[in-house]
């Protein structure tokens, strides 16, 4: 796996808009916080063309947002992509996506989550690439808590590689509370990953055969318990959680019961002979921890506290 060299403290942030751009006032404004908080920093923004563009769902067509990644992501000057908002349509883009131009090109970072997993998933079962799964560039310092935000930027500076729930809110199948293992962090949105099953854009289990040790991360924007229940049951069904590791689940937006089903039953009705962890702090409800897709990293539950290590060499 490459994984990109840190950044440093006056990097320039490529802010793109792959899926959707700005669109309103709020996200407006809370993009505007963001921006002018990350320059005082000493950060330097570059936007794209469309940043600000909402029209059907997307910022622009599939393929004039494919040639504005491929552009930042290769232009020398740009030290990391940061993406704007999520979205709907950004796994259109993937056709017109040179995954093996990106391959052989220079390491860099993209960040951003929910739709953005459309991009985060093949960048690394296609080209080898690590990506960070963290909050979209208009909720940091505004949607986001100072810590969570800061934890993002130090993990870009490689100044902090150790992560713990914010919350001691977090489950675990595990009744003795006790984990301690190791693998390849992979997952994101379970909307997108549900939707590349089958594509070309999907190859996780090709991806499984040279990886020996997966730790799977999955959240949902609009999944309640029972869409859950049928991903879990579809991904295990296909041996996407055959030799793994652990599985982590993001809090939910919507973690109510459905006719008498709890998330609790979702998760002991899985039947996997592993540890999984739900309620974690990834995803859609804030604050949440930045994940490194395709990072080599140690989960471990000890004392009722969850931490998350990467070792960033691997």
């Amino acid at each position: 796996m490459r994984i990109p060299k840190p950044i440093n403290e006056n990097a320039t942030i490529g802010v793109i808009a792959p899926s959707c751009g700005v669109g309103s006032e709020k996200y407006l404004n809370d993009y505007l916080i963001s921006k002018a908080q990350l320059e005082h920093l000493g950060f330097k923004i570059v936007e794209s063309k469309k940043i600000d563009e909402l029209i059907k769902a997307q910022s622009d067509t599939p393929k004039n947002r494919a040639k504005e990644f491929m552009k930042f992501y290769l232009d020398d000057s740009i030290d990391f992509l940061w993406v704007v908002s999520g979205g709907e349509r950004m796994i259109e883009i993937l056709p017109y996506i040179d995954f093996d131009l990106l391959k052989k090109s220079k390491a860099k970072w993209f960040v951003g989550f929910s739709d953005n997993t459309s991009m985060i998933q093949p960048l690394a079962t296609k080209s080898n690439l690590a990506s960070i799964h963290a909050m979209n560039m208009l909720e940091c310092f505004s949607q986001q808590t100072e810590e969570a935000s800061y934890d993002l930027l130090n993990l870009l500076l490689n100044e902090k590689t150790e992560f713990a729930q914010y919350a001691d809110e977090f489950v675990c199948t595990n009744k003795k509370h006790k984990i301690n293992v190791e693998g390849r962090m992979m997952g994101g949105n379970l909307d997108i990953i549900m939707n590349l099953l089958g594509t070309e854009y999907d190859n996780i289990k090709q991806f499984m055969k040279k990886e020996s040790k997966i730790i799977w991360y999955l959240e949902a924007f609009d999944y309640t318990v029972a869409g859950l229940k049928r991903c879990l049951w579809q991904l295990n069904q296909l041996g996407y959680f055959d030799n793994v590791q652990a599985i982590l689940i993001g809090k939910m937006r919507y973690d109510e019961e459905v006719l008498g089903l709890s998330l609790e039953d979702v998760i002991n009705d899985l039947n996997v002979k592993i540890p999984v962890i739900y309620q974690v702090q990834v995803g859609h409800v804030a604050p949440t921890m930045p994940f490194v897709n395709g990072g080599f990293a140690k989960v471990e539950v000890k004392d009722k506290k969850l931490k998350i290590r990467y070792d960033l060499t691997k």
